[in-house]
């Protein structure tokens, strides 16, 4: 896929209605000691490193995870982010 293509895509799926678009967040945790990854589906912690596994047991909003982390001083920080369409 070239870059028109990929752009096309992108404009092509942010024209979809927001009910019937997952939202996919990969996002980078940053602390003095450790790194870790989250991934997050409709702003909802799904998967997570070791590290930080209680957010993904616990179903941690994108919210709570962005208070927490600003609470111990640790950076966040979306790697990437897609919108897509839901399976009919």
């Amino acid at each position: 896929m070239n870059a028109e293509q990929l752009a096309a895509a992108i404009d092509a799926e942010s024209t979809i209605d927001d009910e019937r678009v997952v939202t996919e967040i990969l996002a980078r945790i940053e602390s003095d000691k450790f790194c870790a990854g989250i991934y997050l589906v409709d702003d909802v912690v799904t998967e997570a490193a070791p590290m930080v596994r209680y957010m993904q047991e616990q179903r941690w909003s994108r919210d709570r995870v962005r208070e927490y982390c600003k609470e111990r001083n640790w950076k966040i920080a979306i790697v990437w982010e897609i919108k897509r369409r839901k399976p009919d």
